[in-house]
């Protein structure tokens, strides 16, 4: 449950909020044009994505738990943001640095979404070289007959075994 709001609303609330702020404050446009183009970068599907990987593979959701806190102080920011004043000018430094924070953690989850894709590409690389192999030994097999016999390829699960 807590993944899909993540994925959906909460993305698109910090998203638009993103946009808004970035229309409206010129003072951090330029640190809200980095968050929008990371936000850019990541759907909201792949966050639901690697937090289902990590149930799949039984590790602790903290990160994503880390990232749902972050993202929703990073909409309450960006509401602020949209509202700033030039009094406020002694909060600068600090939305500042809860920007580039978020911005962080975001680039974080990419980088883990990208070794995710990663991993499943190569998960499934092992299986068609077998399945590959196991094909090219069947030809060979019709082909030759029985002098196949004499050449010996060793049997698919034993290939990549040190």
């Amino acid at each position: 449950m807590a993944l899909e709001f993540i994925g959906g609303t909460l993305f698109t609330l910090l998203y638009d909020g993103v946009k808004q702020a970035m229309s409206k404050s010129g003072t951090f446009k330029t640190l809200l044009g980095d968050l929008k183009s990371t936000l850019d970068s990541l759907e909201p599907r792949d966050i639901q994505q690697i937090g289902e990987h990590n149930v799949e593979l039984g590790l602790p959701n903290e990160e994503i738990e880390s990232l749902q806190m972050q993202m929703e102080d990073g909409v309450k920011l960006v509401g602020k943001l949209s509202n700033l004043r030039m009094w406020n000018y002694c909060c600068l430094d600090d939305y500042a640095q809860q920007i580039v924070e978020l911005d962080r953690a975001l680039k974080r989850f990419k980088d883990v979404k990208e070794v995710l894709v990663l991993s499943r590409q190569n998960r499934d690389k092992p299986d068609e070289v077998n399945r590959r192999l196991l094909d090219i030994r069947k030809l060979l097999q019709q082909r030759a007959g029985d002098a196949v016999e004499d050449f010996r390829i060793p049997p698919p699960e034993l290939i990549g075994r040190t």
